[in-house]
């Protein structure tokens, strides 16, 4: 389940993804539940535009525990960043959004730091 605020859903029918749209400053998602399983380190996230997404848990007024930063010429991108700490097991999870840009596909994945 989700919840969310100022977020709006365009349908790219050449491209055969729904994604959000039109997000600009203080707007939001919200994912109850998510499973980080045995970890995470790394966030992904297929975006357009010019702006910022901070990862939060728990509280949308957490301190962000990762975000991601971009700017890009109008196609869809993938951004990947660090996040501050590895978070494991079940969360609320929140991206909260600055700036004007498009959202799509998101992953959080676990990178092997050792293996740099």
């Amino acid at each position: 389940a989700h919840t969310e605020a100022g977020v709006q859903y365009y349908d790219d029918k050449e491209l055969g993804t729904i994604f959000a749209a039109g997000l600009s400053d203080g707007d939001w998602i919200g994912i109850k539940n998510a499973d980080f399983g045995g970890g995470a380190n790394s966030f992904a996230a297929s975006v357009r535009g010019n702006g910022i997404i901070e990862i939060r848990l728990d509280d949308i007024d957490s301190e962000p525990v990762g975000e991601l930063q971009f700017k890009t010429d109008g196609e869809l991108v993938n951004v990947t960043n660090k996040l501050t700490k590895k978070i494991s097991g079940v969360h609320d999870l929140y991206f909260v959004f600055g700036g004007n840009m498009s959202f799509d596909r998101w992953q959080f994945t676990y990178l092997d730091e050792s293996a740099e």
